[in-house]
């Protein structure tokens, strides 16, 4: 195996670790607040952006958030260890899977190219001749396109940490709008909203 080709299979997972340690960093006891913004990217590019010859991708994005959650729980409840160390450990294998839901999603909202299939390869040729260049077919030159995908990743993350505070746990401690806690104008529809707002 080349070294190209070994970076190509590695990067997405070290993407994922990264992704884990980014949102823990962001909230107390470290406290670096400004990394919310830019927390979950690498997760995002790894899902987006690697894996076209999987057969299963949706299992593999599943699994790069499942490990993104793992790393993030480990760190950020590392406190629980006074309570009970294997209870720490254990927990985080449940809690990984809200990370691995939303990096699911995340790669069903995957952006790409829309060509229209005919029944044979001279209707697939005559499609591909008759639509505009690549650039303009390109999804990330579509605003409205962006914001769709940007409020839809936004719910499910929203929606994920809303369901980790009730459903079988009740762990819905650190999430990633207390990353924002120092910051007042943004915090104030917490009032309305919560923290998930």
């Amino acid at each position: 195996m080349t070294t190209s080709a070994f970076g190509r299979r590695v990067w997405p997972w070290l993407a994922a670790i990264a992704t884990g340690i980014l949102p823990a960093l962001s909230i107390p006891p470290c406290d670096q607040g400004w990394l919310s913004w830019i927390a979950l990217t690498p997760l995002l590019a790894a899902v987006w952006f690697s894996g076209e010859g999987s057969r299963r991708r949706g299992g593999r994005d599943f699994f790069l958030g499942y490990v993104s959650g793992l790393i993030f729980f480990w760190v950020s409840f590392y406190w629980l260890t006074t309570v009970t160390g294997i209870g720490w450990f254990i927990l985080e294998f449940y809690l990984g899977l809200y990370f691995g839901f939303w990096s699911w999603v995340a790669g069903l909202l995957r952006p790409g190219e829309k060509v229209v299939r005919g029944n044979d390869k001279w209707s697939e040729m005559l499609a591909r001749a008759e639509t505009p260049a690549r650039a303009e077919r390109s999804p990330w030159l579509s605003s409205g396109h962006n914001l769709a995908v940007a409020f839809l990743l936004s719910a499910a993350w929203v929606a994920q940490e809303w369901t980790r505070g009730w459903m079988f746990s009740g762990f819905g401690w650190n999430g990633l709008g207390v990353a924002l806690h120092a910051n007042w104008p943004i915090i104030q529809i917490a009032e309305v909203t919560g923290v998930a707002g």
